[in-house]
């Protein structure tokens, strides 16, 4: 059985696709241009894996999970009625859109919308798991996540999802096509408990980040049926969302798969910049995207014009900047922030960029802002 998907407490139930049949509907079956898949739950899960050959599909229930082998090669392109988040537990999954390809890697997510037409390849292998989600059950799972204010006062959370979501409700994404990628940081935070003495299943592999943990206890609740469960669901579907909006944790970039898989690869190197602000060598690039580091650094000349040092660089000297005007940090703590070899390396990079001292421009960023007075005009 692939890591991570939930041990079912009734075997027998695995060979068994009727309930699968029921749960998800297929309309225009037999007509891929038109072809849509519906849902008859507000929440459903189905965990997937691909042995580089045939795509199994297993949606859970109450007391037993079942498995959905699919005929070798690629599944049909298609639509949905519903929010599709996918997350991948191990491997490498290819996404297949009208108008390209694109990889997603361990530790990625994807949220698509309504509009979006795609399949999943069969050529290589990987696991995880889709949390199919209705607009009117999204809807009220984010209008109803409710937290306190330093002044006791009831506000909505709030994030890339919420408003991703809301304005595909709002219709004014009606035709749009689009979806957000979720890369997990290079130092991303160690999974907390989710539940005070919940801890992961036994038979399942330890989870590695904060979001597989949820999942685990969200397949744990649907599978045990007990009191309390929809609040339950929605409560982990709330943390879930939370956990994918916090910076901390991902990077999210929203893309329409007219993009180039190029400008996908350029947007996955400009957040690993933004995290070390430029503090990150091509090897460790390489390493985090699987790219060949020298194909990332024709990516960046082609999208900027300059290489890959150059751009991690540019990213290096504009944290300076801030921390120089927006911080009273010493020289020394900011070398140390940005990992710079010693004092003198940055006074040669700093000065030779722009023409300025570190502290000489800061004195005259000060200047500056205070001839310039408060926002509304100049001091005469």
């Amino acid at each position: 059985m692939p890591a991570k998907i939930p041990s079912p407490q009734n075997p027998q139930a695995l060979q068994n696709n009727r309930l699968t049949k029921e749960i998800i509907k297929i309309s225009n079956f037999d007509n891929h241009a038109s072809r849509r898949n519906q849902v008859t739950l507000p929440f459903s899960m189905m965990y997937t894996s691909s042995d580089g050959n045939h795509i199994t599909f297993m949606p859970i229930y109450p007391g037993n999970a079942e498995y959905l082998h699919m005929p070798p090669g690629n599944t049909p392109m298609h639509q949905h009625d519903y929010f599709e988040l996918f997350y991948i537990f191990d491997g490498e999954v290819c996404q297949i859109f009208d108008h390209g390809t694109f990889r997603y890697q361990k530790g990625d997510a994807l949220l698509m919308n309504l509009n979006i037409r795609h399949c999943e390849s069969s050529s290589t292998v990987f696991s995880g798991v889709y949390l199919n989600i209705t607009p009117e059950y999204l809807a009220s799972v984010l209008e109803n996540d409710l937290i306190l204010d330093e002044q006791l006062k009831t506000k909505p959370t709030d994030g890339i999802i919420h408003h991703f979501f809301f304005s595909n409700l709002k219709g004014e994404e009606k035709y749009r096509r689009s979806y957000l990628h979720f890369s997990s940081t290079l130092n991303q935070p160690p999974p907390e408990s989710v539940i005070p003495g919940n801890a992961a299943s036994k038979h399942l592999e330890a989870p590695s980040c904060q979001a597989e943990l949820l999942l685990d206890v969200l397949s744990q609740e649907l599978l045990a049926q007990k009191n309390g469960v929809s609040y339950m669901i929605s409560g982990l579907l709330a943390r879930f969302i939370g956990v994918l909006e916090n910076p901390a944790h991902y990077h999210v970039t929203q893309l329409d798969p007219d993009a180039s898989n190029e400008d996908f690869i350029y947007a996955r190197i400009r957040n690993y910049l933004t995290e070390k602000k430029g503090n990150l060598s091509r090897s460790e690039l390489s390493d985090a995207l699987h790219y060949h580091a020298e194909y990332l650094n024709q990516i960046v000349k082609k999208k900027t014009g300059s290489s890959l040092m150059q751009l991690g660089r540019s990213y290096r000297l504009a944290e300076a900047k801030r921390l120089l005007i927006e911080t009273n940090n010493s020289i020394s703590d900011i070398v140390q922030e940005l990992g710079y070899v010693s004092r003198s390396h940055f006074y040669r990079f700093f000065e030779k960029e722009t023409g300025m001292l570190p502290l000489a421009y800061r004195e005259n960023a000060v200047r500056v802002s205070q001839t310039e007075g408060p926002p509304g005009g100049r001091i005469r």
